[in-house]
């Protein structure tokens, strides 16, 4: 087994408990950075891999690795004489420039010089290749383009999203995907059978559900989508945050609050809980709440703008004009142009002189 590591993970190979767990040698590409690959120095390491392989007698080789680290292993299978290549939403290419005009990406590609990236004459046309991917989300134009290579067997995940391994996982489908691509059993009908009977046990399943819902405007299907989320990954903080927010834009506010102040304590140390729990508490007019969570946010990043409005808003709504004024004067000085920041300002500064009329009639 080779693997290809994903973006921003720089510590650890791909999979490296899962394979250790199951007794499978295997080779682990760790990218320092998130360059696709692309440096000279990560053609040395394939070289030097390829030369350890010679000398342990050539064993059936599989390149593996997720976003980042699928194309990773589709780009380098050839050098490395993979028998099999397993890809999870993998990309065809970062680069902005090329097709399929990837920009998701884009600041990370900014820094990469896309010197090795011509995949369709570098991919291995006689490796056995699985692209494991979400047919709904963005991952599907690049997966359009591996679909021309011969030999690739396409599995749909229809709402696996993009972290695709972790709804996988979560199923308990990523162990059985992973040996019956060693061994090159994977099959199409049965996978399907497999993907429809068990993702309803993934939280992130019905995560991505959600969300495309909420796409399609559905908003009653979205809630209860998020809701399940919620409930099947319960220390999943972005799966509880987003689900406050449903229920926000629901008017379901009381509960909002509670969804918000369970994400507080499962990361008191970032801010987007204490973000999230000052707009329900303000709109839940508990303004002394929503000010303590949003000075909280804004204390754990004082450079936020973002969060100084969040402050600003709930001052302003608690009488406390005066004060909202100086929040928002250091916002302004970074972001000048900020309309936004002028109209935060403006209101408190009108209710101000509203108040200060007031006091002296």
């Amino acid at each position: 087994m080779i693997t290809f590591s994903s973006l921003n993970v720089h510590g650890n190979g791909f999979g490296d408990a899962f394979f250790a767990k199951h007794g499978v040698p295997a080779y682990h590409f760790i990218a320092q950075w998130n360059h696709w690959w692309q440096p000279a120095s990560v053609r040395d390491a394939v070289a030097a891999v390829d030369e350890a392989l010679d000398n342990s007698g050539r064993p059936p080789v599989m390149t593996y690795g997720s976003s980042m680290g699928g194309y990773g292993a589709a780009m380098h299978a050839r050098d490395l004489g993979a028998r099999y290549v397993l890809m999870l939403a993998p990309q065809w290419s970062a680069n902005p420039a090329t097709p399929p005009h990837e920009a998701r990406w884009s600041a990370e590609a900014r820094q990469i010089d896309f010197i090795h990236d011509d995949m369709a004459s570098r991919i291995c046309g006689d490796a056995r290749k699985y692209i494991v991917f979400d047919p709904a989300g963005p991952d599907a134009r690049h997966v359009d383009l591996f679909a021309t290579i011969p030999n690739t067997t396409l599995l749909r995940c229809i709402d696996g999203g993009h972290v695709i391994a972790h709804t996988l996982q979560q199923a308990g489908l990523l162990t059985d995907l992973v040996f019956s691509a060693m061994d090159g059993s994977l099959d199409v009908a049965r996978w399907r059978a497999l993907w429809s009977g068990n993702r309803r046990r993934a939280g992130r399943f019905w995560y991505e559900l959600g969300h495309r819902a909420a796409r399609h405007r559905r908003p009653a299907l979205s809630l209860h989508c998020l809701e399940r989320a919620a409930e099947l990954r319960p220390s999943e903080v972005t799966f509880q945050l987003d689900y406050a927010y449903a229920l926000l834009k629901r008017r379901a506010v009381d509960r909002a609050v509670e969804v918000f102040r369970k994400a507080t304590e499962l990361a008191p140390n970032h801010p987007a809980p204490w973000r999230g729990l000052s707009i329900a508490a303000r709109v839940q007019r508990d303004f002394r709440q929503a000010i303590r969570a949003a000075e909280q946010g804004l204390e754990l990043r004082r450079n936020s703008a973002d969060l100084r409005r969040v402050l600003v808003q709930a001052l302003i709504e608690a009488g406390e004009a005066g004060r909202a004024v100086d929040v928002i004067l250091p916002a302004i000085q970074v972001e000048p142009g900020n309309a936004e920041n002028r109209r935060l300002l403006d209101r408190a500064r009108e209710t101000l002189q509203i108040s200060i009329e007031r006091a002296i009639a």
